[in-house]
């Protein structure tokens, strides 16, 4: 009987660790996607800029 209740009152704790676990690895997962979508949004915007100032320099080169 005794290993029947601890049994018992050891599942409930397990099973909210495992939603506190899994509420936690999603939120990670959305924290993480999150920042890299905002990262791979500025390394374009970096590209782009490179890009211009690739072509303005061309484009005054060619000139002279």
């Amino acid at each position: 009987m005794i290993l029947q209740r601890e049994a018992l009152e050891i599942s409930p704790t397990k099973i909210i660790l495992q939603h506190v676990y899994h509420i936690d690895t999603a939120y990670t997962r959305n924290f993480i996607g999150n920042h890299y979508k905002r990262l791979r949004n500025t390394l374009k915007q970096y590209y782009y800029i490179i890009e211009l100032k690739q072509k303005i320099l061309i484009t005054i080169l060619k000139c002279i």
